[in-house]
């Protein structure tokens, strides 16, 4: 069973990233193999947290490629932050890039991201006022 801890000190975003540790809170993500990433933020504050994880070499479907492009695996992880952020399925968020950026849907919902790559993984972990939603 993998194990790591990944310390995160990026922009607004401080804590630690660990993997099948499962005493941590209910900031999760779950790669393609099973194992369970959960990010603790360094401080308590007024944030909501979400962390997505792929593994690097998944191959996203040719669906998801035609609509979001080059970096589809980065992009679904980023919209899957969005989703969890703003309690919006990311089936309705992908629909929505058809017209609108994913930038633009981060400043839409006040959400900051942090983007971290490892040798086998793709992370994003983001945040966004509580009282937002």
């Amino acid at each position: 069973m993998l194990t790591a801890e990944l310390q995160v000190n990026q922009k607004d975003i401080k804590g630690f990233v660990y993997c099948n540790n499962m005493n941590y809170n209910n900031i999760k993500s779950y790669d393609s193999l099973g194992n369970c990433f959960s990010f603790q933020p360094t401080l308590i504050d007024n944030y909501k947290y979400a962390i997505d994880v792929e593994l690097k070499d998944t191959i996203p479907s040719k669906h998801l490629m035609n609509i979001l492009g080059q970096d589809a695996l980065l992009k679904w992880c980023e919209i899957e932050i969005i989703a969890k952020l703003s309690n919006i399925p990311a089936h309705i968020i992908l629909l929505y890039t058809r017209t609108k950026s994913i930038s633009y849907l981060m400043q839409k919902y006040n959400i900051n991201s942090v983007y971290i790559k490892t040798d086998t993984h793709y992370f994003v972990i983001g945040k966004c006022k509580k009282t937002n939603y």
